[in-house]
């Protein structure tokens, strides 16, 4: 991966190059072209001192290079400078032999803000300078002298190929380290979140990364291990939720074992022909009890399959919630007395119509009382309580027993769980019921003993 990286960067390094000289040149093309397009068209080539000479300091050429912001010197054979017309850029008045050599070399460098053209009159032994400033001047180039072959022209043209292959090895060099660089930044970090990407892939969830790199990295690690903390998290419920499973067909499977071997018992000895009646009735009366017994838990089974189906859906109506409660509550009163427990109903006399499934909402009643009733032995005491709370219907069902394992309590709705080791579908039941109401339920223990379910509809 990492030369991958490498020779992608020198290939991209390589293309801006490319690019930079290209636009170099075209840039170059530019000013070349630019320059033969003004080349004839300023003041300074339409004015020369050679003009000067010619016409023999023609007041009216003055007057018309001074106009146009240009400057007329003379400068005699004893080197004094006389300032004839227009602008006087140049102070000194006098040179020796060497100050005027050194400012005629200097008049043609680069960097000089005037153009100073100079031609030598024989009428009137001296130089001629015409000066104009200079508006805006870029100067470079390469100059070669096609009429004449210079001696120098070899070792010229060796250097300039010296310094082309020493510029050549330096880019090429330093494109090669700056590649390895560069790769070594992206190279680093995809590595350390490649090797991440492998372990969650083992099923490592609780690895996470850890790099030093640029922000946009840093990111995506900071993402990874976000990903990686659901995933783990995920993975501990489904490994949770795969233990319950396995432990609910254990339950269900213990369950349904035996109301299916007393019917298969019991349908067995049914075929004896010596039976008597209340034999016969006796044993009839046992399979109905069993066989009810199972098709509870399948039926329990079924309910919490449609609850949680993507298709399900209330079927509302609206009733006085207080009164059917009471109804419902009087039809249980049966239940309470055949278990030998006792019972405590406080409902509000009140009227409080509510939007409600009366089927689901009956289920999650008598779940709860089922609970109750099924995790005790007498004497029991269950106290059933139903009252207004602004917009909220709110229903209390306590008890006085054995109260719920405080490790339980935060999982006692769960489908899987049961503080008696049972399947646990009958509060899961329950709360997918009351949620679907758009309600909530919850379980506390209760002082000094037993529990409290509170059931709470808007």
């Amino acid at each position: 991966m990492k030369n991958n990286v490498v020779r992608q960067l020198i290939v991209n390094y390589i293309f801006v190059i490319l690019l930079i000289v290209l636009s170099m040149s075209l840039f170059m093309g530019v000013i070349d072209f630019a320059n033969h397009v003004l080349a004839g068209n300023l003041v300074k080539d339409r004015y020369n001192a050679q003009m000067v000479v010619d016409q023999d300091f023609d007041a009216g050429l003055l007057s018309e290079i001074a106009s146009v912001n240009g400057g007329v010197y003379f400068v005699d054979e004893s080197l004094q400078v006389e300032h004839f017309m227009g602008i006087d850029p140049f102070k000194q008045r006098n040179f020796d032999t060497a100050g005027w050599t050194k400012f005629l070399t200097d008049s043609q460098k680069s960097g000089v803000p005037y153009n100073i053209n100079i031609s030598y009159s024989l009428q009137h032994k001296g130089w001629v300078m015409v000066v104009f400033p200079t508006s805006l001047r870029i100067e470079f180039g390469i100059v070669r002298n096609l009429e004449y072959i210079s001696v120098d022209r070899q070792a010229v043209l060796s250097a300039i190929g010296a310094a082309i292959i020493s510029l050549i090895l330096f880019v090429s060099l330093s494109v090669f380290l700056l590649s390895k660089f560069t790769s070594y930044q992206f190279v680093l970090p995809l590595k350390t979140l490649k090797t991440s990407v492998s372990m969650i892939k083992e099923g490592r969830y609780d690895h996470r990364v850890v790099m030093s790199a640029s922000k946009e990295f840093t990111d995506v690690a900071d993402l990874f291990n976000e990903m990686a903390a659901q995933i783990e998290s995920k993975q501990q419920k489904l490994t949770s939720s795969e233990q319950l499973r396995q432990q609910l067909i254990l339950d269900i499977s213990h369950d349904l074992r035996n109301p299916l071997s007393v019917i298969l018992g019991f349908s067995s000895l049914l075929k004896n022909p010596g039976l008597s009646d209340e034999q016969c009735l006796q044993y009839a009366a046992m399979i109905e009890n069993h066989g009810l017994r199972a098709k509870d838990l399948i039926d329990q089974l079924f309910d919490l399959s449609r609850l949680q189906s993507a298709d399900f859906h209330l079927t509302l109506t609206s009733v006085d919630v207080f009164e059917w409660l009471r109804k419902l509550i009087a039809s249980q009163i049966g239940v309470f007395e055949q278990g030998g427990f006792d019972y405590l109903v406080k409902i509000s006399e009140g009227r409080l119509m509510k939007s409600v499934d009366v089927f689901w909402l009956q289920r999650v009643i008598v779940n709860v009382l089922d609970n109750a009733l099924r995790h005790n032995r007498p004497p029991l005491t269950v106290s059933i309580e139903s009252f207004q709370e602004g917009d909220v219907w709110v229903t209390r069902i306590s008890d006085d027993g054995i109260g719920i394992d405080p490790a339980l309590a935060d999982q006692i709705f769960d489908r899987y769980v049961s503080p008696s080791g049972g399947s646990g579908l009958g509060l899961a039941i329950a709360k997918k019921a009351v949620e679907a109401h758009g309600g909530s339920i919850r379980c506390v223990n209760r002082e000094p003993k037993g529990c409290i379910f509170e059931i709470r509809i808007t």
